[in-house]
């Protein structure tokens, strides 16, 4: 691996043990939640090459902080060049020079379609500082200083981002990538498409490309709405000026909606176990041990934890005890903080969990995440440790935020279900029902409520599914002896839609 490559990997996996002196909260992160302390900040040498000029050898890009990465294959930075603030995009890899032309060609497309998008400034080399070689290609990008991202959410955005698209299909583009941060907004309102590497011109398109096309762009938006389907596709048949494309197109875009919708849900699931600019992944133990945690999470107690986790578990208080996980509640660096220990009972289990991609421990950080995201109310997944045990299998760690509140059942033994907690039950199940999740163990213990918030916890056995009539049923058994309370829930979740009356 070449010494540039080596030093933007390594740099940002040793300052996981460094607690950051300019910051009083040792916080460090990537992406748009950097804080001030820039640990990562560098200076690039590049020969960069201005509108089609020859190329100007040794000049260096100050790269601020990490907003995207995919290492060993791309990093985007905000920076400086020249003293302008810019988007430094490096490809790097066998495939460098392939992304590096479609980036361009992507761009291009955006300028000859008129659609908002920053200007290239330039591209370049990325060059060795030691021996001068090339080591990666790059994309030099205007920075838009007054720009945000687009709350996608938002009824305007909507109807600016579907004309967008109407203009982009009328001219045979399509975009491949049309995920959130890739759309930007100023102060007047006006919309910008940040991303070149994803347009492509592909010929004249059919009505169902054009639909496949309109369904990964809603995908994007936050939660499943018939509604939002409905009234997007009524926008793109005024912006691209047709004749009404009719029930059957809206019924199409909707159903290839939803298999875009899960299609997104599996890739972030994955994205979850790697590197990223969310998430770290760490090898301890000489690879004995890996470790992920967040990136924007104060570090103190990761040293320490992973020193000896099973020293910091057993100092907490045990708060739930079963055959294959403990959960423990622990003080660390000032913190409250609850602590899930999962083991295996027999040799089988042991085997059975080490050929899964994800046993229960990384469903429930992956899953925990995915949820966090969506909008799906669970204590915050700060860290998940895994040890190697013997031949195969492993002991695994998952840290999270002690949200300090009492579980649905402690609450109704107490006589003290109120009518909002009810709704708020109920509202959370609606919200798994929308999203096509399935919990697969809805013990009222596994619920957690406060005057304000109603929290999912234990997704050891969350499934991608829409069939969710045995987490209802489960739920309703958690009151079979409590028959003025289960009449609540019953008459709410028949009135969310969640149960259809015989």
């Amino acid at each position: 691996m070449n010494n540039f490559l080596t030093r933007i990997i390594l740099n940002s996996r040793s300052m996981v043990f460094a607690k950051l002196k300019s910051d009083s909260k040792g916080r460090w992160s990537s992406g748009h939640h950097q804080n001030n302390a820039k640990p990562d900040a560098f200076n690039m040498l590049v020969s960069l090459a201005i509108d089609g000029r020859p190329p100007s050898k040794n000049v260096d890009l100050y790269c601020e902080k990490v907003l995207r990465t995919i290492p060993g294959r791309r990093t985007v930075y905000q920076g400086k060049w020249d003293g302008k603030p810019v988007a430094i995009k490096c490809f790097f890899g066998s495939r460098a020079d392939r992304h590096l032309k479609r980036e361009l060609a992507g761009w291009s497309i955006l300028e000859d379609l008129e659609i908002r998008s920053p200007q290239v400034l330039g591209d370049f080399a990325i060059l060795d500082r030691v021996t001068g070689k090339k080591v990666g290609l790059g994309l030099l990008v205007e920075w838009l200083v007054d720009a945000e991202p687009a709350m996608l959410g938002d009824g305007i955005i909507l109807q600016k981002i579907i004309g967008m698209l109407s203009k982009a299909h009328s001219r045979g583009v399509k975009f491949l990538d049309p995920h959130s941060g890739n759309y930007l907004i100023n102060k007047r309102q006006d919309l910008y498409l940040v991303d070149g590497d994803s347009i492509r011109k592909t010929g004249r398109l059919t009505i169902r490309q054009k639909a496949k096309n309109l369904a990964l762009v809603l995908a994007q938006f936050p939660g499943p709405s018939s509604a939002l389907i409905s009234r997007a596709c009524r926008v793109y048949e005024n912006a691209e000026g047709s004749t009404d494309l009719g029930r059957i197109f809206e019924n199409r875009v909707t159903k290839l909606e939803r298999s875009a919708r899960r299609k997104i849900t599996r890739s972030y699931l994955k994205k979850t176990l790697r590197e990223s600019s969310r998430f770290s992944k760490l090898y301890l133990r000489n690879g004995s041990a890996r470790l992920l945690t967040l990136r924007d999470y104060p570090l103190d107690f990761f040293e320490e934890f992973s020193a000896d986790p099973e020293l910091i578990f057993s100092k907490g208080e045990v708060i739930k005890a079963g055959g294959s996980s403990i959960v423990s509640r622990v003080q660390l660096a000032d913190q409250s903080l609850v602590i899930k220990k999962y083991k295996n009972k027999t040799r089988w289990k042991k085997i059975k969990r080490h050929m899964q991609v994800y046993p229960r421990w990384r469903r429930a950080w992956s899953f925990g995440h995915l949820f966090e995201a969506i909008g799906i109310p669970v204590p915050r997944m700060l860290a998940l440790l895994e040890v190697k045990s013997g031949w195969v299998g492993s002991i695994a760690y998952l840290v999270m935020q002690d949200t300090g509140i009492d579980n649905l059942l402690d609450v109704a033994d107490a006589n003290r279900v109120s009518r909002a907690d009810i709704e708020g039950v109920v509202g959370l199940l609606r919200l798994m029902r929308d999203h096509g999740f399935v919990h697969g163990d809805l013990k009222a213990t596994n619920i957690m409520v406060s005057e304000t918030a109603v929290f999912l916890l234990d997704l050891d056995s969350v499934k991608i599914s829409s069939a969710n009539k045995k987490d209802i049923q489960r739920f309703l058994g958690n009151w079979e002896h409590e028959h003025e309370l289960s009449a609540k829930f019953l008459e709410e979740l028949l009135s969310a839609g969640l149960l259809v009356k015989d």
